[in-house]
């Protein structure tokens, strides 16, 4: 199922839709996984395949995300997934699991940084947060959104996906 924002409606901004696709999964389907791919972002050839296999290896409470940012400190790198400190909304995937666990009960949801949120609130219910260590999406632009950041994001994929 894709979701997309109604024709003529004004952009709300990334932080929005992020928790409307959340919001929606926990509450109006039976869908046991969401992948939030943002429209900056190109999977590789064999991106479901390599979802499958991070799914299998990490734990089951996890948030997940397809996208390893050099912006996300790494934690450790195991058999080719890596724990990360925290990680951004960028390529993020929930299993209804790692989603109820997260914004179960007694969770806000309103507010802006929805992202870093539920970020802090991982930490806090000691949710890990998994990558794989080689990208399996492309973060198309070299350079983070956040004004005079400098930081370079963007992670090389494994070019035989191609």
């Amino acid at each position: 199922e894709i979701l997309f924002r109604p024709a003529g409606s004004a952009p709300v901004g990334a932080d929005a839709v992020d928790r409307f696709i959340v919001q929606y999964f926990l509450e109006h389907t039976e869908y046991q996984l969401v992948v939030a791919l943002q429209s900056d972002l190109v999977p590789t050839q064999n991106w479901y395949t390599d979802l499958q296999e991070l799914l299998l290896a990490s734990p089951k409470r996890a948030v997940l995300s397809l996208y390893r940012s050099k912006a996300h400190p790494t934690m450790e790198c195991k058999e080719g997934v890596c724990q990360m400190e925290s990680i951004g909304a960028a390529g993020a995937v929930f299993t209804r699991v790692g989603a109820r666990a997260l914004f179960g009960k007694g969770v806000n949801m309103t507010g802006s940084n929805f992202d870093w949120s539920w970020s802090q609130g991982a930490t806090q219910r000691q949710i890990p947060f998994c990558v794989p260590e080689q990208s399996i999406v492309v973060h198309i632009g070299m350079y983070g959104s956040w004004p005079n950041s400098g930081t370079e994001i963007a992670v090389r994929p494994r070019m035989q996906d191609y």
